[in-house]
């Protein structure tokens, strides 16, 4: 089975200049080493622990994490719709290294803005994946939602990474799980659904939205989970799809 490719970009320092309809702004800001080392600790579990398991021991995937010192700007962070800024896939493709089928941006979103001095958090989004067909996938979280939620951020992001791709090479069954719709779905085998609670790794919950072993996330990621008005209709990732790899290591 071809294993997906995953790179972590971290960008280690934000430097943004603009302008709003009330001041002028400048938001410096930077990871500090714990923060890195949180980064990388949470991607090499996400990758080589969380994903394993959510896919029911289906899907292994490899990692490469890798720092930049240009500080994020005007060039490089764009509006995320939501009234704050972000990177995106056209404004890092500099960074991103051919060969890997999912790239993963982390930066400091949070920092001193020297125009009304104070500080400030400039992405109001808690993390974004982009759709983008059968291309290889992209998502950005910055470090307040990774302290903040810890590996469920990626467990969410890449699954809306993986939902969008093979929906769009169209060899996961229709329809395309919604991750954002918990409340509406149920597992195809039993019809159970599942309980709404935020587990964190250090209080497991059986069955939750993020739970390794059951529950919401790894249902879809193992294509058993159902839309509850249709419960017997398995949708998600399934073993078939993982078998025909990713954007780059398809087969």
């Amino acid at each position: 089975m071809p294993s997906w490719k995953i790179e972590v970009i971290v960008y280690l320092y934000t430097d943004l200049t603009y302008q709003d309809a009330v001041s002028s702004h400048r938001l410096v800001g930077s990871l500090v080493p714990d923060e890195v080392a949180n980064i990388k600790n949470s991607s090499a579990g996400f990758v080589n622990s969380d994903i394993p398991a959510l896919t029911s021991g289906t899907e292994h995937p490899t990692l490469r994490v890798k720092s930049v010192s240009r500080p994020l700007d005007s060039q490089t962070l764009t509006a995320d719709n939501f009234g704050g800024f972000t990177p995106a896939p056209w404004t890092t493709t500099a960074d991103q290294d051919p060969g890997y089928d999912s790239y993963i941006v982390f930066w400091q979103s949070f920092g001193w803005d020297w125009g009304p001095m104070k500080s400030d958090n400039i992405a109001h989004a808690g993390g974004l994946t982009w759709g983008r067909g059968t291309s290889p996938t992209f998502s950005a979280i910055q470090m307040p939602e990774l302290a903040y939620a810890g590996r469920n951020v990626l467990k969410h992001e890449w699954g809306h990474a993986i939902t969008f791709y093979y929906d769009a090479r169209g060899t996961a069954p229709k329809p395309m799980v919604d991750n954002h719709q918990p409340d509406t779905s149920v597992n195809c085998h039993t019809h159970n659904g599942y309980l709404h609670i935020d587990e964190t790794a250090s209080n497991p919950v059986p069955n939750s939205i993020y739970n390794n072993g059951s529950g919401f996330t790894h249902d879809y990621y193992s294509g058993v989970t159902a839309q509850a008005s249709n419960p017997s209709h398995c949708i998600g990732i399934t073993p078939a799809a993982w078998l025909s790899g990713g954007p780059v290591t398809k087969r």
